[in-house]
């Protein structure tokens, strides 16, 4: 009797430990893979913030700028006319037509 209880003891904590084995392994993968999903998505999301945010600067930039160039014609093309210069002179000093010019000095 000792013997065959023994050898079931042992077959059974042998099956004990296979199966708690696989069933851990099973609920470490689902845990590791939904930390892996909330991670990448955190990062992605990162990563898309800051993407998103160089690329606005250099857009506003470029915006900026392009305001500040005109601005300044606006201003050039003003202050020849105030200065008593011609449309077409005006024209020749800054490279714009007399309806762009007249547009401006509106």
């Amino acid at each position: 009797k000792g013997i065959g209880r023994d050898e079931g003891l042992q077959k059974g904590l042998q099956q004990g430990r296979e199966e708690g084995l696989l069933q851990g392994r099973e609920e470490g993968l689902q845990k590791g893979l939904q930390q892996g999903l909330q991670q990448g998505r955190e990062e992605g999301l990162q990563q898309g913030l800051e993407q998103g945010l160089q690329k606005g600067r250099d857009e506003g930039l470029q915006k900026g700028l392009q305001q500040g160039r005109e601005e300044e014609r606006r201003n050039l093309v003003r202050n020849l006319y105030a200065a008593g210069f011609d449309l077409s002179a005006v024209a020749k000093a800054t490279g714009l037509n007399e309806s762009d010019i007249k547009r401006l000095l509106e």
